[in-house]
């Protein structure tokens, strides 16, 4: 089973079924299951406050990542329903269409950030931050 968690709720349903649907695909071409996958849409300010926060950099970016897959000493977090955290994408549209980037391009690049595949030893965790697609 996948997960996906998506905020504001209060958004559009087809967006939600988009999203769910470009993140189900892309996962199972890459063979997952069981995991869980947050993704939240937010403003412009709120992108810039977070972006200057954990990069250090005063603008807002068009995605960041934030991965739950390593922790202190290494161990993947599970839930009681024993899903792998892979982690959270957030997402500011506003800067993504500045950029001319679709939504699809900015979950499919979320996701590798969070999954990080090497094709020579497979999955690799890692805690990551996303820079912008286009600088």
């Amino acid at each position: 089973m996948i997960s996906v968690l998506i905020s504001p709720a209060g958004q559009s349903s087809d967006r939600h079924r988009k999203v769910r649907k470009i993140i189900n695909s892309y996962l199972k071409e890459q063979e997952l299951d069981s995991v869980e996958i947050s993704v939240k849409f937010i403003d412009s300010e709120k992108m810039r406050i977070l972006n200057k926060k954990y990069r250090k950099i005063d603008k807002p970016a068009t995605i960041l990542t934030f991965s739950q897959q390593v922790g202190k000493r290494g161990q993947i977090f599970k839930e009681p329903r024993n899903l792998k955290i892979l982690g959270d994408i957030v997402i500011c549209l506003e800067e993504a269409k500045k950029q001319g980037l679709s939504l699809e391009e900015l979950l499919k690049h979320g996701l590798k950030n969070l999954l990080n595949f090497n094709e020579q030893s497979g999955f690799l965790p890692q805690i990551s931050l996303s820079k912008s697609l286009r600088t």
